[in-house]
């Protein structure tokens, strides 16, 4: 069986990680852990002069960190309760 649980840092994604180690993880041959980052408010400081370029790239770099940490916990998470571990894309 292969599983796909999304998460967003919020209460509700830890429990949703939990039930699927704990419901599925014996019979999961795959979990894959997926966040997803709306970068759409961002589109318009593309365009912008270049301080608003130098924010934004500091923006997204914080975002990309957030993500990469939230997805390494995440993964930690479900990895103990499966026989193949997880991986997060």
């Amino acid at each position: 069986m292969r599983i796909l649980c999304a998460v967003d840092g919020s209460h509700a994604s830890q429990i949703a990680l939990d039930a699927v180690g704990t419901l599925y993880g014996p019979h999961a041959d795959e979990v894959i852990i997926l966040h997803v980052v709306d970068t759409s408010p961002f589109r318009g400081l593309r365009a912008a002069g270049p301080t608003a370029r130098a924010r934004l790239a500091k923006t997204r770099a914080a975002l990309d960190r957030t993500a990469s940490e939230l997805l390494r916990r995440a993964t930690g998470v479900v990895a103990t309760a499966l026989p193949n571990g997880a991986r997060s894309m």
